[in-house]
């Protein structure tokens, strides 16, 4: 079939389009889009704009003031330390340490006191050495005189030469000893 004629299209509101809504809405509808898509083109071009504002501004820095104090630096490692030289400090007598006047790793130099020990027991050894070397002495004495009588006996014939002979030996046998505890009393 075919239409000859045109026919007439009212252009009221109540007039409808393809969809069936009515040409008033449709107008409406593209409106609100129209403000919708400008409103988001002005929240990007605001946006771009604050992006460049804010890019364009120096970067706040904080700012420190610099003054003269002491450092103190901190190593903090683990390891062992080695010393190149190791020496063996040990006391003339033994005895228990009573004082230290140093502590380990101090630097010391020779003839310096370390330490103190407790000397009751050094000293008594050294009071039974001189002990000795006296009754030695006193002993020594004795043989002289034993000897100096054995030769004045022999001289009057009332002694033998072996009398005088051990008599002689008894004195040389002191004076040995005597040197021998006077040696152990100096090094004690």
């Amino acid at each position: 079939m075919h239409i000859s004629q045109h026919q007439k299209i009212a252009s009221s509101p109540a007039s409808l389009d393809d969809d069936g809504l009515g040409l008033a809405l449709v107008r409406a509808r593209r409106r609100r889009r129209r403000i919708a898509w400008l409103t988001i083109a002005a929240a990007l071009a605001i946006g771009a704009g604050l992006f460049v504002v804010q890019s364009n501004q120096p970067p706040q820095v904080s700012i420190a003031t610099a003054s003269l104090q002491p450092v103190e630096r901190v190593l903090a490692v683990t390891g062992r330390v080695r010393a190149k030289e190791n020496i063996a400090v040990l006391p003339k007598v033994t005895g228990q340490i009573v004082a230290l006047t140093r502590d380990e790793g101090d630097l010391v130099t020779a003839g310096e006191i370390l330490g103190r020990i407790d000397d009751a027991r050094a000293r008594a050894v050294v009071e039974q050495a001189e002990a000795a070397v006296e009754a030695q002495a006193r002993i020594l004495a004795q043989a002289d005189r034993d000897l100096v009588r054995a030769r004045t006996l022999r001289e009057r014939g009332s002694a033998t030469e072996a009398a005088v002979e051990a008599a002689a030996l008894a004195v040389a046998r002191g004076r040995e000893d005597l040197r021998r505890l006077e040696a152990a009393a100096d090094d004690s």
